[in-house]
């Protein structure tokens, strides 16, 4: 598995969480300040003072040994004589020397090169802003102007850690993790427990290069040697991905044995919690992911345990999508008992459904239908389940009554289809006829198209059957064979040149194709529709908005359904072009359906939340998010967006919440990289 790398919209790059500020500077030593030579009391000549704004010293980082009476001799004039080669005047020093310290002699490599250190302060200073080109730069200068000037081992062993540590962070954030193993086996410096981030990627790198084995050695090794207790539990949440089950429970095994401290077990728990609630999230999108018996059952335990809604909600779906639904409603009912959300009441609503209880689901479903979107699509969908089961066999009058009623204020596409065929099957073809025809006007659909024809072939309507073959000839294979079959006149025209090419996605030959088919002549109301779709697809929102003004000014006495749709696809072209205000004036102003509006406010608060994020506005972005929640169901994108958001607002913790959420509903390489990200960057704050 290759993870992904978030790039700068996501405010972070990895190698600004691995390299912090600060981290190696406190290790450096720097050289005290020497004090300025006063000339004039005889100590040295003026000509002593260096080509370059440094203090010379020597190796020893003093100006001369110490003679018997513990006074420091100043060798430094003597040693510029002997540099400069005049004998006479170091001989003069050489006595003046001997007559202050009685009991110093010369030293013997006056004539030798002395190395010249120099007071390293500016370096350790690059050091610490990173700059390490510019520490390269100015050591070159010195050694241009001293010669024999060699930086201290201390800075070059910390700057090649540093440079090599920078390699090794963009070779992981290139994702050439044969390179990150390369750099790291040639530089043991850089790993261990001072660098444990470093660590974690010698570990990823070994698991993307097919070497489990080892990244699991890394990740053990961090959790057997390591102290910082943050960090080794940050340490299974990142391998996590990478370890089998059994590795990881070797993992935990090591944590809970290195305390016995209630609160760190109880921490320690939590993690593991988490980690399973990831695998049932991830078993639940992708089905043939088998779990193994322990791991839900631990999970099972560990969720009484702490009567915790949300993962009896995981686990009432887990159940749900194998066909166990016994256990799905035990979980389900356990999870509204412990305050879980609508989730939980939808996944209920469903299994009462599919063990056949459908007169208790569609109760259930009813009385809740107001509490979201989501109940009220499970209201629909168990009674349309109800009704298909029925097979023409009466359904309870107040059930059906009550469907009814919802159908019609709704506008149910596939509720009213539903009732078609519940009719249709219990022989009353009036009532087919009526929820048929119904369906098609608020929406077309196959389904809808297939009842409709049969209703009227069955009525001998052959007159409406022959209208409904050519409004939908060529539409599909099917419905084509149905007409045919039917006898519904068929030779019809098949689906327009534009038509076809907007089914294949070529926007561009649509576009063509209606402008061609137009060219000379005038353009249909129907025309106008298709050319404004074609249009958005091309990304051309402003030409869209004046097709579809087109389609709604020619269809307006056609069908007030159709001049909603355009409205609706005239307003979404404004959000497009970034005239919010516009689009919700014109929202207000035409009795869109309630559906519509709701779709296009969401648009609205999702545009203007993508630009706040992009322009770095955080706090904007969260509130137009927010605004958002409160009208349409959270996309994922938003979610990425509101977690990176809180991040960059300093809620970590937050941040962390929304993306584990992000990664239990459906785990990718984005979402574990960015736990990864804000876990250490956590970890940091806190050192």
């Amino acid at each position: 598995m290759t993870p992904h790398r978030r790039g700068p919209a996501a405010g972070i790059a990895v190698a600004a969480l691995l390299v912090l500020p600060g981290t190696v500077a406190a290790q450096a030593p720097f050289a005290a300040p020497e004090p300025a030579l006063d000339l004039e009391g005889g100590a040295a000549p003026t000509a002593l003072q260096p080509d370059v704004d440094v203090r010379v010293i020597s190796p020893q980082g003093r100006i001369g040994p110490v003679d018997a009476q513990g006074n420091v001799v100043d060798e430094r004039a003597l040693r510029y004589y002997a540099r400069i080669r005049d004998l006479e005047r170091l001989e003069a020093e050489i006595q003046r020397l001997r007559a202050l310290h009685p009991t110093w002699t010369p030293p013997d490599d006056l004539f030798e090169p002395q190395p010249i250190r120099v007071d390293e302060t500016e370096l350790w200073e690059l050091f610490v802003q990173g700059d390490f080109a510019g520490i390269r730069a100015r050591i070159a200068d010195l050694q241009a102007q001293n010669p024999n000037y060699e930086p201290s081992e201390d800075l070059r062993t910390q700057l090649a850690l540093a440079e090599d540590r920078i390699r090794l962070e963009n070779a992981a954030q290139a994702e050439q993790w044969r390179t990150v193993i390369s750099i790291a086996q040639e530089n043991p410096g850089l790993l261990g427990c001072a660098n444990v981030n470093n660590m974690w990627l010698l570990a990823q790198a070994f698991a993307e290069t097919d070497q489990p084995g080892r990244a699991f050695v890394v990740y053990r090794t961090i959790l057997e040697t390591c102290d910082a207790p943050d960090e080794r539990l940050a340490t299974i949440q990142i391998g996590s991905p990478y370890l089998t089950d059994q590795q990881l429970d070797e993992l935990f095994a090591l944590e809970r044995a290195r305390t016995d401290d209630p609160e760190r077990l109880a921490e320690i728990a939590e993690v593991e919690a988490e980690l399973a609630r990831g695998e049932i999230a991830r078993a639940l999108g992708e089905t043939e992911v088998e779990l193994t018996p322990q791991t839900v059952d631990q999970f099972a335990e560990t969720t009484a345990a702490r009567q915790d809604g949300e993962s009896a909600t995981l686990l009432g779906w887990y159940h749900f999508r194998r066909n166990s639904f016994a256990t799905a409603e035990t979980w389900f009912r356990r999870a509204l008992e412990w305050e879980a959300g609508d989730n939980a009441l939808e996944g209920l609503i469903l299994t009462l459904s599919a063990r056949g209880e459908s007169v208790e689901a569609e109760r259930l479903a009813y009385q809740n239908r107001s509490v979201s979107p989501v109940i009220r699509q499970a209201y629909v969908d168990t009674v349309i389940a109800l009704l298909g089961r029925s097979e023409g066999a009466p359904v309870d009058a107040g059930i059906l009554d009550r469907f009814e009623g919802h159908v019609a204020a709704t506008r149910s596409v596939s509720g009213s289809t539903a009732l078609g065929w519940y009719y249709f099957n219990a022989s009353d073809l009036a009532g087919a006829l009526t929820w048929f025809e119904q369906s098609i006007e608020w929406r077309p659909t196959d389904d809808a198209i297939e009842g409709l024809a049969v209703t009227y072939s069955q009525l001998g309507l052959t007159s409406d059957l022959a209208a409904l073959d050519a409004l939908f000839r060529g539409r599909s294979d099917d419905l084509d064979a149905l007409f045919d079959e039917l006898g519904g006149g068929g030779g019809v025209a098949g689906p327009s040149l534009a038509a076809q090419a907007f089914a294949a996605g070529d926007y561009a030959g649509c576009v063509q194709a209606i402008r061609a088919e137009t060219a000379g002549g005038m353009l249909t109301a129907g025309n106008a529709m298709q050319l404004g779709w074609c249009l958005v697809n091309l990304g051309r929102p402003a030409e869209a908005q004046i097709a579809f003004q087109q389609a709604r000014a020619l269809g307006a006495t056609v069908d007030a359904q159709f001049v909603q749709d355009a409205t609706f696809g005239q307003a979404l072209t404004m959000v497009q072009q970034g005239l919010d205000g516009q689009a919700l004036a014109m929202v207000e102003t035409n009795a869109l359906p309630p559906r519509q509006s709701l779709d296009l406010t969401a648009q609205v608060y999702a545009s203007n939340a993508a630009a706040a994020f992009q322009a770095r506005r955080y706090e904007d972005a969260l509130r137009w998010i927010e605004a958002r929640r409160r009208i349409a169901p959270m996309r994922r994108d938003l979610m990425e967006v509101e977690a990176w958001s809180l991040f960059n607002t300093g809620r970590g913790p937050q941040a962390l919440t929304r993306f584990r959420e992000l990664d239990r509903q459906f785990s990718t390489p984005a979402t574990r990289e960015a736990i990864r990200i804000i876990q250490a960057a956590e970890t940091r704050s806190f050192d």
